[in-house]
């Protein structure tokens, strides 16, 4: 049996593949953008997070220049995070507020120098 002017079952297909394969380009590229997208805004806000650690780290540092100078010329090595506080605590030039970021960032542990202490302050990490 011979079909006169119907399309041929191989056109059919062929032409559902070529529509088929417009449609995944078509959703490929939407993909594709909205990746960009995503990652674009990672970037900006990663770089918004390292700005905010950096500055916060920063500003503590310049408010604890009193209590960091303390540790540095008038606590005794080596000596432990409560005699480093009850040293502080003595002082009256050093402020309560950076008192109490030492108390809170400093592990319970002797320390053998000021730059011991100074790195666990900073980064958490004794030197």
């Amino acid at each position: 049996m011979i079909n006169k002017g119907k399309p041929k079952i191989g056109e059919a297909v062929s032409g559902l593949g070529g529509a088929l394969g417009d449609v995944v380009s078509g959703v490929a590229g939407k993909v594709g953008d909205t990746v960009s997208g995503v990652e674009g805004t990672l970037d900006e806000t990663l770089e918004g997070v390292k700005g905010g650690v950096s500055g916060a780290v920063s500003d503590m540092g310049k408010k604890a220049e009193e209590a960091v100078k303390h540790i540095d010329e008038h606590v005794m090595y080596p000596a432990s995070k409560g005699d480093i506080l009850a040293a502080c605590n003595e002082m009256t030039e050093v402020p309560e507020e950076e008192k109490k970021w030492v108390s809170d960032r400093l592990p319970d542990k002797t320390y053998q120098s000021p730059q011991e202490v100074k790195a666990e302050l900073y980064t958490g990490q004794a030197a």
